[in-house]
């Protein structure tokens, strides 16, 4: 039966988001949503575990509604605004935040969707498609080498925390699926990846490179004296996450070394807030000539 997880958050596995009773490649009478719930339940209790997924969760501004992922053929996950133009940053166009199916071999994730209008910023609903039956299993044979040194597990319940945190940007109004370089695809991978990079790092997890595959991070600590375009880069997107979403990037970047050793938003903060502590750097004021 559907059950509420935490204050905005529910899961239903009665039926998936197209209205089928069973995920495509489940055979009739081989579904069992009680036995989806309890795994989603299990699943939902690691994540809070954690104080990143506290953090995360209790940022949610909307209801959140968990639904078995509708194909069991396909490793993935995936979170959507029930409303985009409410769930897209105020002002900003609407962009694709996937490969639409039927257009093999186009990409569009990244890309402005043709007259769509524009955010409103007022936050929506949102529903995370998730099965945590599908990650426990190793994934890699289909992705990458076997023996490649770059590869590491998944875990399901950081696969979670990842669609749960889209989700959250949705509620809150601050969603961007606008295209970014470095294997992020889009802005709102970046502040996925990167959150749930510190959620993995307090469990001594690996680090993952970008939102193609699950490579390891070669060099997963961010040193603000770094100046390669990568790195310059990645500071202007968190001083945008700052801006947007000050509230969690502050809590997140709160985390002692101690709890989390990799901490982008604790390591770039005092740079994004300036030498005053509360904004950019600010000039010197001019003294008055006699």
């Amino acid at each position: 039966m559907p059950g509420e997880l935490a204050p905005n958050v529910t899961m239903d596995g009665r039926h998936t988001a197209e209205g089928r009773r069973r995920p495509r490649g489940v055979e009739p009478g081989h579904w069992d949503s009680q036995r989806w719930e309890d795994a989603v339940a299990r699943t939902f209790a690691r994540v809070m575990s954690n104080r990143v997924g506290r953090i995360v969760v209790g940022a949610i501004a909307r209801p959140v509604r968990i639904v078995p992922f509708p194909d069991h053929n396909d490793l993935n996950a995936f979170a959507s605004s029930n409303f985009n133009r409410g769930g897209t940053l105020r002002g900003e166009p609407q962009f694709y935040c996937s490969d639409i199916r039927r257009t093999r071999n186009v990409v569009e994730t990244g890309r402005p969707i043709p007259r769509a209008p524009r955010g409103t910023g007022r936050g929506a609903s949102a529903l995370v498609e998730f099965t945590p039956m599908l990650w426990p299993r190793d994934p890699f044979p289909r992705l990458m080498p076997r023996r490649t040194t770059t590869a590491f597990r998944v875990w399901a319940d950081e696969v979670l925390l990842h669609e749960i945190f889209h989700a959250m940007e949705s509620t809150r109004g601050v969603s961007s699926c606008r295209g970014i370089g470095f294997g992020y695809d889009t802005y709102t991978e970046f502040t996925s990846i990167t959150t749930t990079n510190v959620y993995r790092s307090h469990f001594h997890r690996p680090i993952r490179d970008n939102h193609h595959g699950f490579n390891r991070r070669v060099s997963p600590l961010l040193n603000p004296f770094q100046t390669d375009p990568r790195r310059v880069a990645e500071l202007a997107w968190l001083a945008r996450w700052r801006g947007m979403l000050p509230d969690v990037f502050d809590a997140i970047a709160a985390l002692p070394a101690s709890y989390a050793p990799y901490n982008p938003c604790r390591d770039a903060r005092p740079r994004i807030l300036g030498a005053n502590g509360g904004g950019p750097p600010q000039a010197a004021p001019r003294r008055l000539a006699r």
